[in-house]
């Protein structure tokens, strides 16, 4: 959704006036300039824009600066790492986090991924990816646990695919599991795990949000659940995440 047909309630839900000023400000500029993107606009045209040009002019770098402080402010919150949602969608998650009403989000997420026509719209969106669809069935099979109830099968099936995918993409674009790699610290190390993977490698550093939740989130929990450490995981919310990072992944791995 561009930001000059964001609706007004979405606008008004942002936590402080400042921020409701500036998304209608930036709204403004996006309805003023999609005519001259438009595909053969014609000299009149234009030169009906002129003055709004200077306008725009005058106030972009403003604007620019206020936008990029929203957008560090989005990525702070719980789910900034959801790159691939729309502006409206991490808005409005965003707000609601601000309000205190972040459960409220978290159990329309559950109750979404109860659906399984959501569900069958999500596997359609994940096989997009190269590196996803060759996991089709196992991921159904995941996917049918997740509808099922029974997290206990989806969750280990979840981490598991993940990782692979990742790996998978690794390795299109020269990055292989053993491969010595320099760290930020200027030392260099051995890339033997799907953590250094996300936290140490080129694939970390272009991926920094979602690296920064994986790591901080699921990294020791995926390696006592899937080395049978851990037996009491099964958690709704939990899959539900890991299907949201699936979709980060069919959106970033192609």
């Amino acid at each position: 959704m561009q930001l000059a047909s964001m609706p007004s309630s979405i606008i008004e839900r942002l936590p402080n006036k400042e921020m409701q000023r500036f998304m209608l400000h930036v709204a403004e500029m996006s309805k003023a300039i999609s005519p001259i993107v438009e595909i053969g606009a014609s000299g009149a045209k234009l030169a009906q824009l002129g003055g709004t040009a200077a306008w725009i002019s005058a106030e972009l770098s403003g604007v620019v600066e206020r936008m990029i402080e929203v957008g560090r402010q989005i990525e702070k919150s719980e789910y900034g790492w959801l790159g691939f949602l729309t502006v409206e969608a991490l808005v409005t998650i965003y707000t609601m986090e601000k309000e205190g009403k972040l459960d409220e989000f978290k159990s329309s997420l559950m109750k979404y991924h109860r659906n399984a026509k959501n569900v069958e719209e999500t596997i359609s969106e994940l096989l997009q990816s190269d590196v996803i669809k060759p996991r089709e069935e196992i991921l159904r099979d995941a996917f049918d646990a997740h509808l099922k109830g029974r997290f206990t099968l989806s969750i280990p099936v979840f981490l598991s695919q993940l990782e692979g995918a990742f790996w998978d993409y690794g390795s299109k674009v020269g990055i292989v599991k053993g491969q010595v790699v320099k760290l930020r610290n200027g030392t260099e190390t051995k890339l033997h795990s799907f953590e250094k993977l996300l936290d140490k490698s080129e694939i970390g550093d272009v991926y920094k949000k979602f690296s920064e939740w994986y790591v901080s989130k699921q990294s020791q929990k995926r390696n006592d659940i899937l080395h049978g450490r851990l037996i009491h995981y099964a958690d709704e919310l939990d899959s539900c995440h890991l299907i949201l990072a699936l979709r980060v992944a069919a959106n970033i791995l192609r």
